[in-house]
């Protein structure tokens, strides 16, 4: 699947997708304010592999993981987002005997009951390993090389209007690509970017110089950022006064 949002949807397990026994490829791809009942208020993986790359989790809510929820899983993501998320247990991504991957992701200002620390942007389990690498999380950072916990600095970040995001009423989900001083600026993995790929989630290109920031990522110039967006401000500047015009 590509090119495609999942938006307002709800469930039991995985508002937005339910995979049970599958391995999905997800490419260019939004999941913004789905619930779910139960776990995984975006996404549900059960002995399932899915790959994402250049995809946003924001504004979803569940009672367990409103990102995404893992069980007996090792989904792989890469220059994946999630933001704004909510739930009772781990507002963004929640891992149960799995072993997911990921890289260039970003999760930042995810909650759940216990504030937006670390166990609120990933919840692991004993038995999930779980590799993240060249990654940026809120509250610190996950043994593996290259990654981050600094604001990254959304243009615009996600804002449930009436206080819920369930409720499906005045939520924002913001605009999840990277001011010009975001430190995950050309701080991800150029080898991790799955062969092909050479566009982000709006089709900017894919590896992009800023000039104003330092290389901190590993590759040869230019490098990727981290997150579903690569930062293209003369693009950006355009299509927010396209939209702006046309509203």
């Amino acid at each position: 699947m590509a090119n495609v949002t999942f938006s307002g949807n709800s469930a039991d397990y995985g508002g937005g997708m339910s995979n049970t026994n599958s391995s999905p490829q997800l490419a260019n791809v939004i999941f913004s304010g789905n619930a779910a009942a139960w776990y995984g208020g975006g996404m549900y993986n059960r002995n399932s592999s899915p790959t994402l790359t250049n995809v946003t989790f924001s504004g979803n809510a569940a009672t367990h993981s409103g990102g995404m929820a893992n069980y007996d899983s090792s989904p792989t993501l890469t220059n994946v987002t999630f933001s704004g998320n909510s739930a009772n247990y781990s507002g963004g991504m929640a891992n149960y005997d799995s072993n997911p991957t990921l890289a260039n992701c970003i999760l930042w200002g995810n909650s759940d009951s216990g504030g937006t620390d670390q166990s609120a942007q990933i919840h692991v389990d004993d038995a999930s390993p779980i590799t993240v690498t060249y990654s940026l999380v809120q509250g610190g950072v996950y043994t593996g090389t290259g990654n981050i916990s600094a604001d990254p600095q959304f243009a615009r970040d996600p804002d449930p209007g009436d206080g819920d995001w369930a409720t499906l009423e005045g939520n924002d989900y913001g605009d999840l690509s990277l001011l010009p001083s975001s430190p995950a600026i050309a701080a991800g993995d150029n080898g991790a970017v799955p062969p092909g790929v050479t566009t982000d989630l709006v089709g900017s290109p894919r590896f992009l110089d800023v000039a104003t920031a330092p290389d901190t990522g590993v590759g040869t110039p230019p490098i990727v950022d981290m997150g579903a967006y690569e930062a293209d401000w003369p693009h950006q500047i355009f299509l927010s006064f396209v939209l702006r015009s046309s509203s």
